[in-house]
This record gives structure tokens, C-alpha cells and sequence, in this order.
């Protein structure tokens, strides 16, 4: 079972501000918990904004996100996989009741364009500057946690020793594992 228990959204910041807001959230909200980090393949990209990457600005804060290029109907496949009710009987994704941000989202938020008279259905939601962002990160947490036919992959198997050096919270400052 999937669960989705809490949505952040940026608010006109930076990428550093926002995963350093993200990043306090989690370790007080879920002390001692193994993160999995997500991000669009575009993370990797240097932009005129900055010298770095939003992937190497996470790093130095102790975010190290995973991705790569993924066919967006594999995202979408796991997830419609994920809404359906499992062959126990209970429901493959649950949604905390208090994230009407998702709640909406799901109920027609995120949703694909009409299809006029002759034209084929595309695997591609609007972009409504709004939906489309947790929708997308949905899709790309899924596409790195389960497989399409809907089995968890092997737990933080792309995790290093090193980055698990931010996981209570202290970084580690030297080349010993024990040493904080």
C-alpha cells in the first residue's frame, strides 16, 4: 500500500530554500525515517540561474534525489495501477483526507485535454502551473519505488553509504561512518 500523507509546494523560492523547508519538515515531522528523493532528469541540468545543478544544491543540503529519463506513461501506468483495489481487498493508494491538494488533484485537477472529434488521447495532462506539480512528482517517486506491475523494488537500493550521512539529521564530517 502507498500512502500520501503530506503535500509542499514552493512558494517563490529558490531550490535551495525550498528543499531546506522540505528537508526540516521530514526530520520533524519523521524523525529516524530513510527518505527517497525523486526528481525530473532535468534536476541534472546547469541553468543561467546558477553554476550548479538542483541536484548538486540538494546534495549540499543533504537531499540527494534520484531520476532518469522516464516514459511518461510508465509513471501514469503505476500509479492507475496503484488507485485500484488489491487482490487482499484494500486499496492500493491512500491519501491522507486532510491533502485536498491531492484530493482535488485526483478528482479532475490533473487531467488531459479534451480529445476533439478524430484526435487520439495523449499520456499528457495539462500543465496548469498548479496540479501538474505534484502530478508530476507523484509520477516520479512511483516510476523510482515500484515497477509496473506494482511490486515495491528493492529497498534504497541506489542509496550510498554517503548519503545517508544527513539521515538524523547531523552531517558527517569525516571519512568514518561512526563519526559525526
Amino acid at each position: 500500500q502507498w500512502c500520501l500523507m503530506h503535500v509542499i509546494l514552493g512558494d517563490d523560492e529558490d531550490i535551495r530554500s525550498f528543499g531546506t523547508r522540505v528537508r526540516n519538515f521530514c526530520l520533524a515531522e519523521y524523525p529516524g525515517a530513510k527518505y527517497i528523493d525523486a526528481d525530473d532528469i532535468a534536476g541534472m541540468q546547469v541553468s543561467d540561474k546558477s553554476q550548479q545543478t538542483s541536484r548538486q544544491m540538494l546534495n549540499l543540503i543533504g537531499i540527494y534525489p534520484v531520476g532518469r529519463k522516464q516514459e511518461i506513461a510508465e509513471g501514469a501506468t503505476i500509479i492507475r495501477q496503484k488507485l485500484k483495489i488489491r487482490v487482499d481487498g484494500q486499496p492500493g493508494l491512500l491519501v491522507d483526507p486532510r491533502e485536498q491538494i491531492l484530493i482535488d488533484m485526483f478528482q479532475g485537477g490533473l487531467h488531459y485535454p479534451e480529445v476533439k472529434d478524430g484526435q487520439t488521447q495523449h499520456e499528457h495532462y495539462e500543465k496548469d502551473g498548479y496540479y501538474e506539480h505534484p502530478g508530476d512528482s507523484l509520477r516520479y517517486i512511483a516510476v523510482e519505488m515500484f515497477n509496473l506491475t506494482g511490486q515495491h523494488q528493492m529497498e534504497n537500493q541506489f542509496m550510498s553509504d554517503i548519503q545517508y550521512q544527513w539521515r538524523d539529521g547531523r552531517p558527517r564530517m569525516g571519512n568514518d561512518a561512526n563519526e559525526t
